[in-house]
């Protein structure tokens, strides 16, 4: 997927985050601060899947010095690395577009909370 195939989705997510306010304006900040913990827990879940591919490509790095066409299989590694971490980045790139649209609903209830009701 392309560089700007990748932005597209990403910013279609965010959009219909946002279209989604007028929805979420009436869920209590105690839901968008729980659903706030579950993306967030969800990232510290990616970050340690990012963390064993890449311990995985340092063995197969290490073990690639052991046999005779290395360069071959640091190419392999490090193709095969990319291939891991691809779903991974854009997991993250999701979550991360909807923890944005999450605070800037509850900024925009912040702020409607703020101002004075008129009758």
């Amino acid at each position: 997927m392309s560089l700007s195939k990748k932005s597209s989705s990403g910013w279609m997510a965010v959009y219909f985050l946002l279209a989604s306010v007028g929805a979420f304006s009436q869920v209590g900040t105690a839901d968008s601060s729980a659903h706030s913990v579950s993306i967030s827990e969800q990232l510290n879940a990616i970050n340690n899947d990012k963390k064993q591919v890449l311990e995985n490509f340092d063995e197969r790095s290490k073990a690639c010095w052991k046999i005779f066409a290395v360069n071959d299989c640091l190419a392999k590694a490090r193709q095969l690395k990319y291939q891991q971490l691809a779903p991974l980045d854009q997991r993250e790139y999701e979550l991360n577009a909807q923890q944005r649209a999450l605070k800037e609903i509850e900024r925009r209830k912040r702020l409607a909370d703020k101002e004075p009701h008129q009758n």
